[in-house]
Parts: structure tokens; sequence; C-alpha cells
């Protein structure tokens, strides 16, 4: 896929960006326009979690690489995209391993 890389996103990052892309049927450029097209905004929501589940980054640094979004709006499409999946999907979201433990 040709496409440039946004903010000097690395190589990992952009495989996972790929990789739902592919899944999704999605160009990566599409993905990292401010597009609001429904199959566009789905697909960059379930790249923001994916991100944010595999690597644990901030919603910061994930709304700067993607150009520049609010780590607001990153968090909103992360919990839309976990909506679509279940209630429990939106646990990993708000708490670390250390936070996580002394809720249990």
């Amino acid at each position: 896929m040709t496409h440039s890389r946004p903010h000097h996103m690395s190589e990992r990052w952009l495989k996972v960006v790929e990789e739902v892309c592919q899944r999704r049927l999605v160009y990566p450029r599409e993905v990292f326009s401010h597009s609001r097209s429904r199959r566009v905004v789905d697909c960059r929501h379930e790249a923001w979690a994916a991100l944010r589940s595999k690597f644990g980054v901030s919603l910061e640094t994930i709304a700067f690489r993607f150009g520049d979004y609010n780590h607001v709006s990153v968090m909103h499409g992360i919990l839309r995209h976990a909506g679509s999946l279940g209630p429990r999907a939106t646990s990993c979201l708000y708490y670390t391993k250390q936070e996580d433990d002394l809720i249990k």
C-alpha cells in the first residue's frame, strides 16, 4: 500500500493500521484523513482501539499521530468501537494493570 506516514508513525503502528484497513477494505490514506464517511470512521476507531490495546499508548499520542485529532475524539472513537463489541470491552480503556489490581 502506498501512503504517507503521518507524524513519524512507527512501522509497528503502521502494520496494525494496515491490518485493520485491509480487513475493512479501507485505504490507510483514508484513515489518516479527516473523512467522515461511516466506513472510514469505523475503521479509524478500530485502528485507534487496536493501537491503544496492543501498545498501551496515550490518547494524546494516538491523536497526534493520526493528524492532530483531539484526545477526547480518540477516546470517543475507542469507546464507540468498544460499544459495538459489547459492554465488557471498554474496561481496559480506563485502567492500567496497577489500577485494575486496586479495584479488584
